[in-house]
């Protein structure tokens, strides 16, 4: 407790963490880290933005101080500031892109790709909490896997698009200043080599709660593990129950109960297929 509260005192003091960094320049740092072009975070509405942001980052910062019961209520509240965020995120990028006549693109990009994969990451520390604190039941389990999974995958969207950029522009930097007939491949920068471990660790992790996930189906189609009824109540309602402060963010779209039971119906499968699923 007393590490805790000495390390809240002294993580932004006079707008610099740990009483030495520069947050707003550590902030516009990190947005040029994840695909965001300088001539962007530098403008006039950019530098506006990333101040509108410190409170927030420095609340997220904060999270991971607290009791993990209480982490959860903290996210929970705070996904309601972000989702502003992604609103003023999406309407800033398709201002500038519009002033540079950058031609739009149908996955996010930019500030509001920044701020959903921060978002994602808040979703999927929230469901991780509800194992952690043992809240969910073990009928549970399959559904929030599910949704895990799904973040996941949206997650790592995200950051494929992220470093496919990154590396394009790494590519026309290293063009531009060396003989332009080398053939030799530019080496990553640490940017790009930072999205590539985290990418890889989204896969283990994907990969994991996907097997568990299909570990525990098979166990149901076998009768191993018992669907219990409910008097009050039904699965709908749990599942809306666990993930109800995802209704206010705009993107990722929030899940729906319909939608687990339509991806995750594993019926023309024998019961030793989805096991033999669950070591891929």
């Amino acid at each position: 407790m007393v590490a805790r509260s000495y390390f809240v005192l002294h993580l932004y003091m006079q707008d610099l963490l740990y009483g030495q960094y520069d947050y707003p320049v550590q902030v516009m740092k990190h947005m040029m880290t994840r695909g965001i072009p300088s001539v962007f975070v530098q403008s006039e509405e950019g530098t506006a933005f990333v101040y509108q942001c410190l409170v927030p980052l420095y609340e997220t910062f904060k999270v991971h101080l607290h009791h993990p019961s209480r982490q959860r209520q903290r996210i929970a509240s705070m996904l309601q500031d972000w989702q502003l965020l992604q609103q003023k995120a999406q309407a800033l990028d398709t201002r500038l892109c519009s002033e540079l006549n950058i031609p739009e693109a149908s996955y996010p990009r930019y500030f509001t790709a920044w701020t959903m994969g921060i978002v994602l990451r808040m979703m999927q520390q929230y469901l991780t909490l509800g194992f952690q604190l043992e809240l969910y039941d073990v009928e549970e389990y399959v559904p929030m896997l599910w949704y895990m999974d799904c973040l996941s995958s949206t997650r790592m969207q995200v950051l494929q698009s992220t470093l496919q950029f990154l590396e394009q522009m790494n590519a026309h930097v290293n063009a531009t200043a060396q003989n332009p007939s080398a053939q030799k491949p530019p080496p990553p920068t640490p940017a790009i080599l930072q999205l590539q471990w985290e990418i890889q660790k989204l896969q283990v992790h994907r990969a994991l709660g996907r097997g568990i996930c299909q570990f525990l189906s098979a166990l149901y189609r076998d009768g191993v593990l018992k669907t219990t009824k409910y008097a009050y109540g039904s699965p709908l309602i749990r599942f809306e129950h666990r993930v109800a402060p995802f209704q206010v963010v705009d993107f990722p779209s929030p899940l729906q109960y319909e939608d687990f039971v339509h991806n995750n119906d594993f019926s023309k499968y024998e019961v030793l297929c989805l096991i033999g699923l669950t070591h891929r």
